[in-house]
Protein backbone atom coordinates (compact mmCIF):
# COMPACT_ATOMS: atom_id res chain seq x y z
CA UNK A 1 0.00 0.00 0.00
CA UNK A 2 1.36 3.41 -1.26
CA UNK A 3 0.39 6.72 0.46
CA UNK A 4 1.02 10.56 0.58
CA UNK A 5 4.06 11.53 0.93
CA UNK A 6 4.54 15.42 0.92
CA UNK A 7 8.49 16.62 1.10
CA UNK A 8 8.36 20.32 2.09
CA UNK A 9 7.33 21.78 5.60
CA UNK A 10 4.68 25.02 4.89
CA UNK A 11 5.70 26.23 8.38
CA UNK A 12 9.48 26.39 7.51
CA UNK A 13 10.60 30.50 6.29
CA UNK A 14 12.20 28.87 3.48
CA UNK A 15 10.23 26.31 2.27
CA UNK A 16 7.06 27.94 3.01
CA UNK A 17 7.82 30.90 1.40
CA UNK A 18 8.63 29.62 -1.99
CA UNK A 19 6.19 27.25 -2.15
CA UNK A 20 3.70 30.25 -1.63
CA UNK A 21 4.82 32.00 -4.20
CA UNK A 22 4.83 28.86 -6.66
CA UNK A 23 1.22 28.12 -6.06
CA UNK A 24 0.21 31.82 -5.87
CA UNK A 25 2.23 32.45 -9.16
CA UNK A 26 0.78 29.04 -10.74
CA UNK A 27 -2.24 28.43 -9.41
CA UNK A 28 -5.31 29.89 -11.81
CA UNK A 29 -9.36 29.46 -11.47
CA UNK A 30 -10.21 27.64 -15.10
CA UNK A 31 -12.52 25.02 -15.65
CA UNK A 32 -11.02 22.35 -18.05
CA UNK A 33 -11.48 18.53 -18.70
CA UNK A 34 -9.15 16.33 -17.70
CA UNK A 35 -7.14 13.58 -19.68
CA UNK A 36 -10.02 11.45 -17.62
CA UNK A 37 -13.01 12.91 -18.85
CA UNK A 38 -13.51 15.04 -15.73
CA UNK A 39 -13.81 18.37 -15.16
CA UNK A 40 -11.79 20.08 -12.47
CA UNK A 41 -12.05 24.10 -11.95
CA UNK A 42 -8.42 24.89 -11.10
CA UNK A 43 -5.36 25.32 -13.70
CA UNK A 44 -1.81 24.91 -12.39
CA UNK A 45 0.94 26.46 -14.87
CA UNK A 46 4.27 26.06 -13.77
CA UNK A 47 5.76 28.04 -16.48
CA UNK A 48 4.74 31.44 -14.95
CA UNK A 49 6.50 30.61 -11.74
CA UNK A 50 9.76 29.46 -13.76
CA UNK A 51 10.14 32.25 -16.54
CA UNK A 52 10.74 35.26 -13.71
CA UNK A 53 14.35 36.08 -13.31
CA UNK A 54 16.19 33.65 -10.52
CA UNK A 55 13.02 31.83 -9.25
CA UNK A 56 13.92 28.79 -11.38
CA UNK A 57 17.34 28.45 -9.91
CA UNK A 58 15.25 28.57 -6.66
CA UNK A 59 13.00 25.65 -7.97
CA UNK A 60 15.66 23.44 -9.02
CA UNK A 61 18.03 24.09 -5.66
CA UNK A 62 14.81 22.82 -3.82
CA UNK A 63 13.92 19.63 -5.95
CA UNK A 64 17.36 18.73 -5.94
CA UNK A 65 17.57 18.54 -2.57
CA UNK A 66 14.43 16.32 -2.11
CA UNK A 67 15.49 14.07 -4.61
CA UNK A 68 18.50 13.16 -2.58
CA UNK A 69 15.76 12.82 0.34
CA UNK A 70 13.71 10.09 -1.79
CA UNK A 71 17.12 8.43 -2.40
CA UNK A 72 17.40 7.97 1.06
CA UNK A 73 13.83 6.93 2.53
CA UNK A 74 13.18 4.80 -0.57
CA UNK A 75 16.58 3.21 -0.54
CA UNK A 76 17.16 3.79 -3.92
CA UNK A 77 19.78 4.84 -6.34
CA UNK A 78 18.12 7.37 -9.65
CA UNK A 79 20.08 6.32 -12.79
CA UNK A 80 17.84 9.01 -14.40
CA UNK A 81 15.60 12.04 -14.02
CA UNK A 82 12.47 11.85 -16.38
CA UNK A 83 11.48 14.98 -18.07
CA UNK A 84 7.55 15.03 -19.56
CA UNK A 85 7.19 17.14 -22.49
CA UNK A 86 3.10 17.13 -22.30
CA UNK A 87 1.20 17.39 -25.67
CA UNK A 88 -0.85 20.45 -24.60
CA UNK A 89 -0.98 22.93 -21.71
CA UNK A 90 2.23 24.29 -19.61
CA UNK A 91 5.89 23.27 -20.65
CA UNK A 92 6.47 22.12 -17.96
CA UNK A 93 10.25 21.85 -16.00
CA UNK A 94 12.05 21.19 -19.16
CA UNK A 95 13.33 25.08 -19.05
CA UNK A 96 14.87 23.20 -15.97
CA UNK A 97 16.61 20.09 -17.33
CA UNK A 98 20.14 21.24 -17.24
CA UNK A 99 20.42 22.89 -13.65
CA UNK A 100 18.05 20.01 -11.89
CA UNK A 101 20.06 17.61 -13.44
CA UNK A 102 23.44 19.98 -12.62
CA UNK A 103 22.59 19.66 -9.11
CA UNK A 104 21.20 16.37 -8.66
CA UNK A 105 24.57 14.41 -10.16
CA UNK A 106 21.68 12.88 -12.70
CA UNK A 107 21.47 12.26 -16.80
CA UNK A 108 18.13 13.86 -17.74
CA UNK A 109 15.32 11.94 -20.33
CA UNK A 110 12.46 13.79 -22.05
CA UNK A 111 9.39 11.80 -22.76
CA UNK A 112 7.24 13.21 -25.56
CA UNK A 113 4.10 11.97 -25.25
CA UNK A 114 2.59 13.31 -28.00
CA UNK A 115 4.91 10.78 -30.52
CA UNK A 116 2.98 7.85 -31.22
CA UNK A 117 6.35 5.59 -31.83
CA UNK A 118 8.06 4.55 -28.90
CA UNK A 119 11.66 5.18 -29.99
CA UNK A 120 10.29 8.39 -31.07
CA UNK A 121 9.15 9.54 -27.42
CA UNK A 122 12.24 8.88 -25.69
CA UNK A 123 15.06 11.98 -26.10
CA UNK A 124 18.30 11.12 -24.01
CA UNK A 125 19.80 7.89 -23.84
CA UNK A 126 17.64 4.91 -21.72
CA UNK A 127 18.69 1.63 -20.95
CA UNK A 128 17.47 -1.78 -19.42
CA UNK A 129 18.11 -2.04 -15.27
CA UNK A 130 17.84 2.17 -15.18
CA UNK A 131 15.93 3.09 -11.70
CA UNK A 132 14.43 6.71 -13.51
CA UNK A 133 12.60 9.26 -11.10
CA UNK A 134 9.66 11.03 -12.84
CA UNK A 135 9.23 14.75 -12.39
CA UNK A 136 6.65 16.89 -12.66
CA UNK A 137 4.69 20.15 -12.07
CA UNK A 138 1.57 18.50 -11.31
CA UNK A 139 -0.41 15.44 -10.13
CA UNK A 140 -4.13 15.03 -10.45
CA UNK A 141 -5.03 11.88 -11.62
CA UNK A 142 -1.71 10.92 -12.94
CA UNK A 143 -2.46 10.00 -16.07
CA UNK A 144 0.35 11.80 -17.84
CA UNK A 145 2.85 9.96 -14.83
CA UNK A 146 1.59 6.81 -15.88
CA UNK A 147 2.10 7.73 -20.08
CA UNK A 148 5.69 8.15 -19.19
CA UNK A 149 5.61 5.36 -16.76
CA UNK A 150 4.76 2.94 -19.85
CA UNK A 151 7.04 4.40 -22.68
CA UNK A 152 9.97 3.67 -19.67
CA UNK A 153 8.79 0.18 -19.04
CA UNK A 154 9.24 -0.54 -22.73
CA UNK A 155 12.82 0.07 -22.52
CA UNK A 156 12.85 -2.74 -19.26
CA UNK A 157 14.10 0.45 -16.99
CA UNK A 158 12.31 0.63 -13.54
CA UNK A 159 10.42 3.27 -12.27
CA UNK A 160 9.67 3.13 -8.59
CA UNK A 161 8.71 6.99 -7.86
CA UNK A 162 7.65 10.16 -9.24
CA UNK A 163 8.05 13.50 -7.60
CA UNK A 164 5.64 16.52 -8.34
CA UNK A 165 5.59 20.17 -6.84
CA UNK A 166 1.72 20.48 -6.09
CA UNK A 167 -0.56 17.22 -5.73
CA UNK A 168 -4.40 18.29 -6.24
CA UNK A 169 -5.09 15.04 -4.56
CA UNK A 170 -7.57 14.22 -7.28
CA UNK A 171 -6.28 10.62 -7.59
CA UNK A 172 -2.93 10.71 -8.87
CA UNK A 173 -1.55 8.38 -5.41
CA UNK A 174 -3.90 6.02 -5.32
CA UNK A 175 -4.18 5.41 -9.65
CA UNK A 176 -0.40 5.30 -9.36
CA UNK A 177 0.14 3.39 -5.80
CA UNK A 178 -1.98 0.90 -7.81
CA UNK A 179 0.50 -0.29 -10.31
CA UNK A 180 3.36 0.19 -7.69
CA UNK A 181 4.94 3.62 -8.28
CA UNK A 182 5.00 6.17 -5.55
CA UNK A 183 4.05 9.37 -5.90
CA UNK A 184 5.52 12.32 -3.83
CA UNK A 185 4.90 15.69 -4.12
CA UNK A 186 6.45 19.17 -2.67
CA UNK A 187 3.13 20.20 -1.26
CA UNK A 188 -0.63 19.62 -1.51
CA UNK A 189 -3.93 20.96 -2.19
CA UNK A 190 -5.04 20.63 1.64
CA UNK A 191 -1.52 21.41 3.16
CA UNK A 192 -1.97 25.06 1.59
CA UNK A 193 -5.74 25.03 2.80
CA UNK A 194 -4.57 24.00 6.25
CA UNK A 195 -1.32 26.24 6.51
CA UNK A 196 -1.47 29.12 3.74
CA UNK A 197 -5.08 30.06 3.09
CA UNK A 198 -4.65 33.66 4.97
CA UNK A 199 -0.76 34.26 3.03
CA UNK A 200 -2.03 33.22 0.01
CA UNK A 201 -5.25 35.06 -0.35
CA UNK A 202 -2.88 38.14 0.92
CA UNK A 203 -0.40 37.94 -1.30
CA UNK A 204 -2.05 36.65 -4.49
CA UNK A 205 -5.84 36.98 -3.82
CA UNK A 206 -6.24 33.21 -3.89
CA UNK A 207 -7.36 30.00 -2.73
CA UNK A 208 -7.39 26.64 -3.24
CA UNK A 209 -10.70 25.29 -4.24
CA UNK A 210 -12.00 22.45 -1.79
CA UNK A 211 -14.37 20.99 -4.15
CA UNK A 212 -12.43 18.97 -6.21
CA UNK A 213 -13.41 15.33 -6.85
CA UNK A 214 -10.70 12.67 -6.94
CA UNK A 215 -10.59 10.12 -10.15
CA UNK A 216 -10.08 6.57 -9.96
CA UNK A 217 -8.85 5.94 -13.61
CA UNK A 218 -8.46 1.99 -15.04
CA UNK A 219 -5.11 3.07 -17.23
CA UNK A 220 -5.71 0.41 -19.45
CA UNK A 221 -8.61 1.91 -20.83
CA UNK A 222 -8.92 4.99 -19.53
CA UNK A 223 -12.04 4.82 -17.62
CA UNK A 224 -12.64 7.67 -15.06
CA UNK A 225 -14.68 7.25 -12.25
CA UNK A 226 -15.66 10.42 -9.73
CA UNK A 227 -15.24 9.71 -5.99
CA UNK A 228 -17.54 12.39 -3.98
Amino acid sequence: MLYRKELCDLHTVAEGHLLTDIVGSCLFKSEHTLRGGLSSQQYFDIDNFILKKDAGEELATLLAGKIQMIELEENVSFTKIAFIDKPEGPINLIPLISSISHKSNKQPIIIRLNRHLILNSIKGTLVPDDVVLILSDVGTTGGSIFDAVARIWSFHAKVPCALVIFDRLQGATENLGRKGIQLFSLTSSESFINVKTKDLHQKYRKKIDKSQKMSFIDFRNRQATSVL
